[in-house]
């Protein structure tokens, strides 16, 4: 335990199962913006992309997707959290992950997201149709305010 305030003490969990199945406490705490998140789990994902299916690469690739589609703030202030971010160099880093395993249906990414969900909501090439849409759309986006 550490002491960062009067009130503010950080428990340290090695692993998650302690923290999960055996709560102290429940409670919310931001650690990072949307964009923040996205291009840290970006840079997991690019690191464990080859574990292959039921690897740690196929949870990185779904949780990409999930902060894209599901982020509470919505997709145009993760957008504006994503650009307005000073890191330019990881925001780069994660433009070209997403590009590069995410904007087609048969894309790696694509692959391992429809793996992870091992039965995807309207078959597997639907689904990885509206993944590959959705993660350009966010490209789009992102790019149109970064550059013009």
């Amino acid at each position: 335990t550490e002491t960062f305030a009067a009130d503010l003490k950080v428990l340290r969990f090695y692993g998650t199962a302690a923290a999960l199945h055996n709560p102290l406490f429940m409670d919310s705490l931001p650690v990072a913006n949307g964009g923040a998140a996205l291009m840290a789990k970006s840079m997991a994902y690019d690191e464990r992309r080859s574990d292959g299916i039921g690897g740690k690469g196929s949870k990185d690739a779904y949780d990409l997707f999930y902060i894209m589609t599901a982020y509470q703030g919505g997709s145009d202030r993760l957008v504006e959290e994503f650009v307005s971010n000073p890191e330019s160099v990881l925001r780069e880093d994660a433009l070209r992950v997403l590009e590069r395993d995410f904007t087609t249906p048969g894309a790696s990414g694509t692959q391992l997201i429809c793996d992870f969900l091992t039965d995807p909501p309207g078959g597997r090439k639907e689904f990885a149709v509206q993944v590959a849409a959705q993660v350009d759309l966010f490209l789009r986006q992102v790019k149109a305010r970064l550059y013009g």
